[in-house]
């Protein structure tokens, strides 16, 4: 107890621009984060991250996991969400929110979910199934601004979510969706193509793989016929 009226003491006289510059150095060396947006807020709850992933402030990020080189842009909000490896998120993005059931007599949390943060409940124990799912975000998978994706929904790899869109359904490799609810627009290349890039999975290459294909990403054939032969698909 008087070990946390010290802290609740220290955090009253501490300037809170410095407790937030003390939480991000914190964040950074715990797990490699480059972490922009100097004075905003950055929330960080059980989460995990692979290297040089970048974290715009403000944001909340929850129960989480973000692979090799994957951002998340300002007033995001990540709950129960595995993200692949390169993908883009851009601003005021929600990914994985808890849902509220229809089935029972009221919809709110109070009576289903017992959590501190609720300041007041009914109930002794959570009784909330949807807590334990999970949202999946492939690899190189681009969310537009302003995006919402229901929890337990699977983006695969490759596809791309458009500004202001509804995702409550799953989304196939390198799909386009936009729109409230998501419906499919196109496909970012040929069935053909798809399959091949989903063979080559560059997004698991080495750093050495990727400055020496760089250079011609703007070309997807040229990086397919520059694979190895035994990448490619006949």
């Amino acid at each position: 107890m008087r070990r946390n009226v010290i802290l609740d003491t220290v955090r009253l006289l501490v300037p809170s621009r410095f407790r937030q510059m003390m939480i991000k150095r914190r964040l950074s060396k715990e797990h490699g984060l480059i972490i922009t947006g100097s004075d905003e807020p950055i929330v960080i709850v059980k989460s995990s991250f692979g290297r040089n992933c970048r974290i715009a402030c403000p944001v909340y990020i929850g129960e989480s996991n973000l692979g090799d080189y994957s951002y998340v842009e300002p007033f995001c909000r990540l709950s129960s969400t595995d993200i692949g490896r390169f993908c883009s998120i851009a601003p005021f993005c929600v990914i994985g929110p808890l849902s509220h059931p229809l089935n029972r007599l009221s919809s709110h949390p109070a009576f289903y979910l017992r959590d501190e943060r609720l300041g007041y409940v009914f109930v002794d124990e959570s009784g909330d199934e949807s807590a334990d799912v999970r949202t999946r975000l492939g690899n190189d998978v681009w969310v537009g601004v302003g995006a919402f994706v229901r929890r337990g929904v699977t983006i695969a790899d490759g596809a791309v979510v458009g500004a202001g869109a509804v995702v409550t359904k799953d989304v196939p490799p390198y799909a386009v969706v936009g729109g409230a609810p998501a419906r499919l627009i196109r496909y970012r290349f040929d069935p053909s193509t798809i399959r091949k890039l989903l063979r080559l999975q560059w997004w698991k290459r080495d750093a050495s793989w990727l400055r020496r294909h760089a250079s011609q990403f703007g070309d997807v054939e040229q990086v397919l016929k520059a694979a190895e032969p035994q990448e490619q698909i006949a």
